[in-house]
Order: structure tokens, then C-alpha cells, then sequence
């Protein structure tokens, strides 16, 4: 029912310093649901590519087992909801967990995460820190469905790691037919959108939205999505780590006005 590309590229800063890429993604078809998590582990936290990894592998293998042991058999969207806010408290414990078999801070594996559950008649969202969700509909017309979101002061994000995580996570359930969902690191914002008031690029979204259908391959348009945001007009604009992925249904949707990004 659903196409998924996905990407991760480390930011031209990182390898400069040498670093990896500190940001992860995991995604999932499954049942109806097209399931994405999208996680920007934080620069200043020495095992955030651990503490990134582990939580979108978390998040979304929770959702799977949520999904394959619904009682009733199929989750609606509002059971879906809830089942996304327990996945981010199900993350934040493999990372408790991760630290105290390590030895190591929590703070150090410090992290964002979204994470999206799509169905054919609507989308639940959990959200913490930066990075966004885009969506478009079958009109063609796109619109953010939730928006960076930062800290008290300037540049400041709360991680996943923090004690008040879960109390600020932002939960947002839409009941419609979205055609193509797209999540986006922090990396990708200035490209992606327009700030501060979050309003999508459409521009940026339009070639990727109308290139995902049922008639491309998963895995040959996650290499091309791969090089293109390591590509050097995308560079250029961002030297941060970059995560995209976009999700199509199986089915034709008008074209999107815009040029190539």
C-alpha cells in the first residue's frame, strides 16, 4: 500500500572533524500502516549516533508489535495515537537502559525523534525537538503537520534524554487522506521550509512528492535520494547531517507545482 525512501547522510562538517553521521532513521510497511521514525542525535552528547539509532529502532519495532497484537485486530487512529506516545517512552527506556549497561551519562546518548504512523485515513505523529513533518494531499497542496519545535533559549533542543521528554512531547493526530508524508532532520530545515513560521518549501517538495509511487523501487530511489542530499547544491545550503524520508501511497496523485530543489 505504501512506497518508502529513506536516507542519512553525514554533513560536510562531520567530515571535516572526521565524525559519522549522527543521524537515524527506521521504517516499516506493515498491515495497512506505514510506520517512520527519524532521530538527530545531538552534536554535543559523545554517543548520540548510538543514543539516535536506538531510538528510532525502538520506537518503530514497538509500533510493530503494537500492530500485530491489536486487540481489536485493527488499530484506529486514535489508538494508533496512543500506541506512538508509549513508543517514545518505550525509547527513552532502551536508553536509560543503554546508558546504565554502559557506564556512561544519560544525557550522553541525547537525541530527538518523530515518529509517524500512516494509514489511508490518517496520520499520528509524535514529536520531540527539531525537525518536521510535511504532508501532501491529493489535491496536490502541501502543508507542515508539525513544526521544529526548541528549548527556552536560542538553539536549544530538548533531547529524549531529558527528564521532562515525555511530559513535552507533542502529539498530533490528523484524520485524512494524506497522499505522501515526508520527515526531515534539522539538517534539512533551511532547504525545507520557511522560518521561523515553519511553512513548507514547496519547491523542495514538489520533484521529491511526485517521484514517489508505486511505480519506483524502494531501494534504487533511497540511493538516489541518498545522493541527492549529498549532492552539492544541497551541501552547500547545510553542513549538517541530513535525514529524509518520504512516504507515497500506491495510487496516482495530481502533480505538484514547484521546481526541481
Amino acid at each position: 500500500m505504501w512506497t518508502i525512501i529513506s536516507a542519512s547522510v553525514a554533513g560536510t562538517s562531520h567530515a571535516r572533524l572526521g565524525t559519522p553521521c549522527q543521524d537515524a532513521h527506521a521504517t516499516l510497511s506493515l498491515d495497512g500502516w506505514a510506520l517512520a521514525a527519524v532521530a538527530d542525535g545531538l552534536g554535543s552528547a559523545p554517543c548520540s549516533r548510538d543514543g539516535a539509532a536506538t531510538a528510532v529502532d525502538t520506537a518503530i519495532a514497538f509500533l510493530r508489535t503494537a500492530i500485530e497484537t491489536a486487540t481489536p485486530a485493527v488499530l484506529d487512529l486514535e489508538a494508533m495515537l496512543a500506541r506512538v506516545g508509549e513508543a517514545f517512552r518505550a525509547a527513552r527506556e532502551e536508553l536509560v537502559s543503554l546508558a546504565e549497561a554502559s557506564g556512561e551519562p544519560l544525557a550522553h546518548y541525547g537525541t530527538t525523534l518523530i515518529v509517524v504512523a500512516l494509514a489511508a485515513g490518517g496520520v499520528a505523529i509524535g514529536h520531540l525537538g527539531d525537525g518536521a513533518v510535511v504532508a501532501a494531499h491529493a489535491d496536490g497542496s502541501i502543508e507542515t503537520l508539525s513544526t521544529p519545535h526548541s528549548g527556552e533559549f536560542l538553539n536549544e533542543v530538548l533531547p529524549l534524554t531529558a527528564p521532562t521528554a515525555l511530559a513535552e512531547l507533542r502529539l498530533t493526530a490528523r484524520a485524512a487522506s494524506f497522499h505522501r508524508v515526508a520527515l526531515l532532520s534539522d539538517g534539512l530545515q533551511q532547504l525545507a521550509l520557511r522560518l521561523p513560521s515553519g511553512e513548507p518549501f514547496v519547491p523542495f517538495f514538489a520533484p521529491l512528492f511526485a517521484a514517489v509511487g508505486p511505480a519506483l523501487d524502494p531501494a534504487s530511489g533511497s540511493a538516489q535520494l541518498a545522493a541527492f542530499l549529498d549532492s552539492e547544491r544541497v551541501c552547500e545550503r547545510t553542513e549538517d547531517d541530513k535525514t529524509l524520508v518520504v512516504i507515497g501511497a500506491c495510487a496516482a496523485v495530481p502533480p505538484l507545482a514547484g521546481n526541481s530543489p
